[in-house]
């Protein structure tokens, strides 16, 4: 059974008295597509992004054949580009290139997006500088994989989440040789999954998150926790507030459970797209950033809600790309108990 947690604002005094303040916050940089980064062009291609606590840099994932289908490495602080990665031998499927993540370990994983017919990579790098192995190949796939990934653990213990758009289940990698090859189990959902899924490991372990589009049963976007028991996993909790959100990221910050969320597509020429933070046990909605995340004079259509988001609770610091409009970086509320102390980092 779901339980479903709704927080109900200005019905009550008592409820308006005690619920938390919403809070902006600041920006740590933005650069707009079409400006600095020439590979941010607005042409779809640019979905997956991550923060390297190893390095302090943030990684993106780019499917530009001008630009060569390659992870770029960002300066986390300023959104400038330090240098590219290997991308030996990595291609295939119908977008070589995806999404990016760090593993605890500092290893790095990156996903193409296969189609029905066509072949899924998962490839694995032991570091920014390293070449990139074939981790994991399903030739051909035989539903769509690799819109969204998650990477949990490290070692032996480094455990993938893949979904793809209109897949209503998920894939869970394992490994038993420290991350250089996996094995694949299908995991079936209940209740499944419909349209583009986003996922995110749950901090606590055993259990994940998705962002489940509303299906033709009637249900609502929502952001759900499935906990995992071999080859099924069924949904625990769930939050209402992603209405026009895309990808997720999870995270422990003291002991509140926080999520941010992308935003996803919105009509071309959109102004204050922004990105949000939840507290995912009040379910409550803590902080938005200050200002948009779209391009300076309106959104570009961001036409498949594709983009990603990170968060470094030991910086205090998150991250999201917004595909065709910008790459941007943000400050934390500034502690654990944020729901009561709203002072950011300066």
């Amino acid at each position: 059974m779901i339980t479903r947690t709704m927080l109900f604002v200005g019905a009550s005094i008592l409820a308006a008295a005690v619920a938390p303040a919403q809070q902006n916050m600041s920006q740590l940089f933005k650069v707009e597509d079409g400006t600095s980064l020439s590979w941010l062009n607005g042409n779809n291609q640019t979905r997956g992004l991550d923060y390297n606590p190893s390095t302090g840099h943030l990684l993106v994932a780019d499917n530009d054949s001008v630009a060569g289908n390659r992870i770029h490495i960002l300066d986390a602080a300023t959104g400038a580009e330090l240098s590219t990665m290997n991308n030996s031998g990595v291609g295939g499927g119908a977008v070589n290139v995806a999404k990016v993540k760090v593993a605890g370990d500092g290893r790095i994983y990156l996903s193409n997006i296969a189609t029905a017919g066509t072949n899924f990579r998962l490839y694995a790098y032991a570091d920014e500088s390293a070449a990139p192995v074939v981790a994991y190949a399903e030739t051909p796939a035989t539903v769509r994989l690799g819109d969204s990934i998650a990477v949990s653990g490290s070692g032996n213990n480094t455990k993938i989440l893949i979904a793809g758009m209109d897949n209503p289940n998920v894939a869970l990698l394992t490994t038993t040789d420290g991350g250089q090859t996996f094995t694949k189990l299908d995991v079936t959902l209940s209740p499944s999954l419909a349209g583009l899924t986003f996922l995110a490991w749950d901090p606590n372990g055993g259990a994940f998150w998705t962002r489940r589009a509303a299906d033709s049963g009637g249900a609502v976007t929502t952001a759900t926790l499935y906990a995992l028991s071999g080859s099924n996993a069924t949904a625990q909790t769930e939050t209402a507030h992603v209405a026009g959100k895309g990808a997720i990221a999870v995270a422990l910050r003291g002991t509140q459970k926080i999520m941010a969320m992308a935003p996803a597509s919105v009509e071309a020429g959109a102004t204050d797209v922004k990105g949000s933070l939840l507290d995912l046990d009040g379910d409550a909605l803590l902080a938005e950033t200050v200002s948009g995340l779209e391009k300076t004079g309106g959104a570009a259509a961001n036409i498949n809600g594709t983009g990603d988001v990170a968060i470094d609770t030991a910086t205090g610091r998150m991250w999201f790309l917004y595909t065709n409009n910008s790459v941007s970086g943000w400050f934390l509320p500034s502690s654990s108990t944020a729901a009561r102390d709203w002072n950011l980092f300066e």
